[in-house]
């Protein structure tokens, strides 16, 4: 077999593999996600996110309790993440709203998108 044609394999495979774990279990994942969020725009992206995340680090799946377990402690993990970094996120913008108001906004003008994600993953 051509090398060519193994990674050609090997890339439908892993799509394929990907395809039945999103159709198992994308939509309980959703559900799990919107009953904390009550948002669905944050629902169905943090759902890619976890069903990626997912994916790649199925191999630390340990057996120790039912895959499903395992997939809601990740989603937990993963909303809480996501819920601290939107609440700095607001954070960040109220002092940047605060300085503009009192008409010195140097530190706003100076964080740029980069260093504000920066700024936020840092914390």
């Amino acid at each position: 077999m051509a090398e060519d044609d193994m990674i050609l394999k090997v890339i439908a495979e892993i799509r394929s593999g990907f395809n039945e774990f999103e159709h198992r279990f994308s939509k309980r994942i959703y559900n799990l996600i919107h009953k904390k969020l009550s948002c669905e725009e944050d629902a169905e992206e943090l759902t890619e996110d976890v069903l990626c995340w997912m994916f790649i680090h199925l191999c630390e799946f340990k057996k120790e309790s039912s895959l499903w377990t395992f997939i809601q402690g990740v989603t937990d993990n993963m909303i809480g993440t996501f819920l601290k970094h939107k609440f700095r996120k607001r954070q960040l913008q109220m002092v940047c709203n605060t300085e503009a108001n009192e008409g010195s906004s140097t530190f706003c003008r100076r964080m740029t998108a980069v260093q504000t994600t920066a700024y936020i993953g840092r914390r």
